[in-house]
């Protein structure tokens, strides 16, 4: 037996739920001293607050989630710290619609009476009605057109054209002027576009400020485009059932600029909003159904990508909107910038060919011009997508105060149904990068959020519940933090002030990357479905076959009640300081294992001059209510200075790992002891089995 330390060992009591803060003075072990000279407790950060809260810039803490005051308009706080939407409870039926807000399905706008209801009248409007045949019309309410374009062609610049009842085949072209197209209501004033037509509505160079309001657009090919006319705006119009995309804003002849608010796009083809080097907004509408094109891809809500040719880039705003029942991905950004606020993006369906894909929000760099997309999410809702809830690729994203749930497998192979990923593009050598706040992500599927050589920091937030893969039942990881298979760029992630609970196999993994946890809680991890192995709370690995290593950096933080270990490092390198690491259990499979800290080294692993050993430098920490071992080395290092260690079944233990042996280094103040009986902390070697490395999803 090794002594680590020989000095009697006080009892140390485990902190108490609140938010406390030792006198000025020497510090037990298991706490660290502040720069103010006085003492915190492991698992309490240095302003006081408890692992899984943010500490708030004026004083305070606030537990990871979504506090009420940043529910979006439209939203409700929820008791499971979230937001949810407030929206009727059944869909609403063809032809009615209701934004976020609103708790009943009604018509895109009202019907007033009259033959032009309550259409403004002035002295310029062109009126038209398609029922009037008495000859020689000129406009006038008493003699009106009974074709749109007449009307548009007679208008003046920014006239009114005033729109009666009636379905008006007609393929509309505004040009060298703004007008405003205006129909009585959509219910009984419809555009029915020809096939084989460019748009039912054209709207072209010199008509910037053009308004088309209160009326329907359907036909067979696309409803309404946009191109070298800015200021546009499409207010309470029904579109659908186009035989291409519902709108599309391009700069092909020109700047384009298209506004949608307090519309419903439906049943369109291919896209509802195509946008091309443009930039777009969406207010208070639905776009829901779309459908794929005849080779069954597409089906998307809103596509928006950079133009090569003018090096243009998109953007496009969503804000207190519904995208629903859209297929393959419900908005992909490419080469752009997106803003998406106070939304719902639901029920995302796979592509019809192959019934791959069915993401809620993709953001993708430019594979050929090389342009980063960057995408802001804020206050919004994204849930039962399929196979990636927010996925970025060599991009930029920041997502606050959103929760994305319910994320499903493909349903081609039954893999995938992670809720948020983040990649970096092997084909632009570009990583990408999240900051995630206040948001909570849930019952994913696989893994909750997975990144991929890229660069992310999370901050408040919860990632609960993540399920098992659906094809083999096994996973249902929280995070996973990994290098990119391809190029073995290492991801880098911070974990500030979050908790991580409820999730399967693994809370936080690290495999061949880098991560700060800072001031959070990784508790309640389970076993993965399928073998009723792991539960591991915190597990940061080597890449066994090119030596590539993890390091993690842990600060203020608990890790509580997990499966088969704590906190567990294979051939990579580990600090923590104000660590607490409690009520570890045995694994569920065979009642195996069950350590607070175990490291193990691998003599086997190549490419690296170490030898694959794994270090852990433990200071002002403690670890209580192991089963096993408190600290278990097999081969590794463990430096140890002024932690406690409460209540383990063995405080330390030691085993030799292949040909490499254990090292225990005492830097002082540490402390071995349960219920009150100080004993001395020594190092046994008790022939433990050492944890297995586990494979990356």
């Amino acid at each position: 037996m090794i002594t680590v330390a020989t000095a009697a060992c006080g009892s140390e009591d485990e902190p108490a739920p609140s938010h406390p803060k030792a006198k000025p003075g020497e510090c037990k072990a298991g706490e660290r001293k502040l720069e103010d000279g006085s003492c915190q407790a492991a698992g309490i950060q240095d302003g006081g607050c408890l692992a899984g809260e943010l500490a708030l810039d004026g004083g305070g803490c606030r537990p990871a989630g979504i506090p009420p005051e940043m529910c979006g308009k439209g939203f409700a706080a929820d008791a499971d710290g979230g937001c949810s939407p407030i929206l009727p409870a059944d869909p609403c039926p063809p032809g009615k619609m209701a934004a976020p807000g609103e708790t009943a399905c009604r018509d895109v706008a009202p019907c007033a009476p009259g033959t032009w209801g309550d259409i403004p009248v002035e002295p310029n409007t062109e009126h038209v009605d398609a029922a009037y045949s008495g000859g020689g019309s000129d406009g006038t309410s008493q003699k009106p057109w009974t074709t749109i374009q007449d009307a548009i062609d007679a208008a003046a610049n920014g006239a009114i054209v005033a729109v009666a009842s009636g379905s008006y085949t007609e393929d509309l072209v505004i040009k060298g002027k703004a007008v405003r197209l205006w129909g009585r209501c959509p219910a009984y004033v419809e555009i029915a576009g020809r096939p084989l037509q460019i748009a039912a509505v054209l709207i072209r160079e010199g008509a910037g400020g053009t308004e088309v309001r209160d009326l329907a657009i359907r036909g067979g090919s696309a409803g309404l485009l946009v191109s070298g006319a800015e200021g546009v705006v499409v207010q309470r119009v029904w579109v659908h059932d186009t035989g291409n995309r519902a709108l599309d804003a391009e700069d092909t002849v020109g700047a384009a600029e298209l506004t949608l608010r307090d519309s419903l796009v439906e049943a369109a083809t291919e896209d509802g909003l195509f946008v091309l080097g443009a930039t777009a907004t969406i207010e208070a509408s639905v776009i829901r159904d779309t459908k794929p094109d005849l080779s069954k891809h597409g089906g998307l809500a809103v596509y928006m990508t950079d133009d090569l040719q003018a090096k243009k880039r998109c953007d496009v705003t969503i804000r207190g909107s519904l995208l629903e029942r859209n297929s393959e991905t419900a908005v992909f950004v490419g080469g752009s910038d997106a803003t998406i606020e106070a939304s719902v993006i639901r029920d995302t369906r796979p592509r019809a060919s192959d019934k791959t894909l069915g993401r809620g929000v993709y953001v993708l760099d430019d594979p050929i011009g090389g342009q980063r997309s960057t995408a802001r999410i804020s206050a919004s809702l994204i849930e039962t997508s399929h196979d990636v809830g927010v996925l970025v690729g060599g991009s930029d994203a920041t997502i606050e105060a959103t929760v994305v749930r319910d994320t499903q497998p493909q349903e081609s192979d039954q893999l995938g149904g992670r809720g948020i990923e983040v990649n970096y593009d092997a084909a632009t050598g570009q990583p990408a990068s999240l900051s995630l706040s206040s948001s909570i992500v849930e019952r994913s599927h696989g893994v909750g959020v997975l990144f991929g050589g890229s660069e992310a920091t999370i901050e408040a937030s919860i990632i609960r519940d993540t399920q098992p893969q659906a094809s083999d039942q096994e996973f249902g990881r929280g995070i996973v933090i990994e290098k990119d298979r391809q190029q073995g760029q290492p991801a880098n992630v911070t974990l500030r002030g979050s908790v991580i609970e409820r999730n399967l196999d693994l809370g936080v993994f690290v495999f061949a990357s880098n991560a700060t946890i800072d001031g959070s809680a990784i508790r309640d991890t389970q076993p993965q479905a399928s073998d009723q192995r792991h539960g591991r709370g915190v597990d940061a690995e080597v890449d066994p076959d090119t030596g590539q290593r993890s390091t993690v950096s842990v600060h203020a933080s608990v890790i509580e009640r997990n499966l088969e270990g704590g906190l567990m490092v294979i051939a990579s390198d580990v600090q923590a300081d104000g660590l607490l690491v409690r009520d570890v259990a045995v694994a569920a499979s065979d009642g195996l294992l069950g350590d607070g800290v175990s490291l193990v080294s691998e003599d086997w692993i190549p490419n690296v001059s170490e030898g694959g050993l794994a270090s852990v430098v433990l200071s002002a920490s403690r670890i209580e209510s192991s089963p096993r071992a408190g600290v278990s080395s097999f081969g590794g290092s463990v430096q140890l200075g002024g932690t406690a260690l409460d209540c383990n079944a063995i405080p330390l233990d030691g085993e030799q790992s292949d040909a490499l042996a254990y090292a225990f280094e005492d830097q002082g103040g540490n402390a071995c002891a349960c219920s009150g009986a100080e004993v001395i902390c020594k190092v046994l070697s008790s022939n433990l089995e050492p944890p297995g490395p586990l494979p990356p999803p």
